[in-house]
């Protein structure tokens, strides 16, 4: 039956096909935004969609490879993350086809997230599990579920009418818990305005080209919102970077990196600062694992999501040898298509 399909890379004029394909699964995805998967899979060297064919031409299946360059200690790791995973009928190895496409674009996979059939898949494959990829929310309405007793949601009805604290009373208590913090300056600016790293701090983290950064976070695109800024010292020297996702309601610290990771988190809340007229009442989240910037993060007042969201790195029954503590590891909830999510902004 293999020797019958085809694995193809898409291109933009067979956007119909793949809508068709789309409206065949029991779930939205992303493959119905006609700009987002044209832009994304289809104008950069790093990231391509592949639909899997049948004997008529029709797409039964397609996984989006995104290959992406980090670094854990001195040496580099091409980690290939996937997206858009999905297959027609299950149970006729298409997806065993799509996953090794998948695979053989890094040296690893990696997932940040996924759903509980994607987990199922990469355990029975033996992939390494990395704990610690804490999602942070500030300003996060206090939620009732339906496991709560009934104790529980009178006391959450009464919480949710006392205000909680304002973003400038947040940064008040930054300022005067880290004196440093008001020496920072951060400027919203360009990708020719930022400089990467030579040398990282953290024991694991993505290292991308600023030709990378300018395509996956590109600040000019109409269905997503980036805004990228240049944080600096007294004296005027970059410290790090800051890319802020935003969305009516909702900003997410996308990508940060830097020499300093006190000041890096100092410094991704000096953007916030940045941006509180249009934050005020926002939902602001991000990820972290760096036990120094989460005392930083938790003293301003993110609190940790309830729910868990897993990190897994790894192949087909191969190990990747990499540490399994990520204290000293700097983790954005913005990779891959993480913060490419539907409804887009246009």
């Amino acid at each position: 039956m293999n020797e019958e399909l085809q694995v193809k890379r898409y291109e933009p004029h067979e956007f119909a096909d793949l809508l068709a394909f789309s409206s065949q699964l029991p779930f939205e995805t992303t493959l119905i935004h006609e700009r987002f998967v044209n832009y994304y899979y289809t104008t950069s060297n790093f990231c391509y969609l592949y639909t899997l064919r049948n004997q008529k031409k029709d797409i039964i299946g397609s996984v989006g490879i995104e290959k992406m360059q980090f670094q854990y200690r001195d040496k580099p790791i091409i980690l290939a993350n996937g997206s858009n995973l999905n297959v027609i009928t299950k149970g006729g190895g298409h997806g065993k086809i799509l996953f090794t496409k998948w695979l053989e674009e890094g040296d690893f996979g990696i997932v940040f997230g996924g759903s509980p059939d994607t987990h199922n898949i990469l355990q029975k494959q033996e992939w390494d599990y990395f704990d610690g990829a804490n999602l942070m929310y500030y300003n996060k309405p206090v939620k009732i579920y339906v496991t709560d007793p009934v104790w529980k949601r009178a006391i959450v009805n009464i919480l949710r009418l006392i205000p909680g604290p304002s973003l400038n009373s947040s940064i008040n208590k930054i300022s005067h818990t880290f004196p440093e913090f008001n020496k920072l300056r951060t400027i919203e600016c360009d990708y020719s305005d930022i400089e990467l790293p030579n040398k990282s701090p953290f024991d694991f983290h993505f290292n991308p080209s600023k030709e990378y950064l300018k395509w996956r976070y590109n600040t000019h695109l109409d269905f997503v919102n980036y805004r990228l800024f240049r944080i600096e010292d007294f004296n005027g020297m970059q410290v790090g970077y800051v890319i802020i996702n935003l969305k009516p309601g909702i900003a997410m610290v996308a990508h940060v990196d830097g020499t300093d990771p006190k000041k890096l988190a100092l410094g991704t809340i000096k953007c916030l600062e940045c941006l509180r007229d249009i934050i005020e009442n926002s939902i602001v989240f991000l990820a972290s694992s760096h036990i120094k910037m989460q005392k930083i993060f938790f003293r301003f007042g993110f609190k940790l999501s309830r729910l868990d969201r897993k990190l897994a790195i790894g192949a087909i029954k191969k190990p990747t040898n990499i540490d399994q503590n990520t204290s000293n590891w700097i983790i954005n909830f913005d990779w891959g298509d993480n913060g490419l999510r539907l409804p887009f902004l246009v």
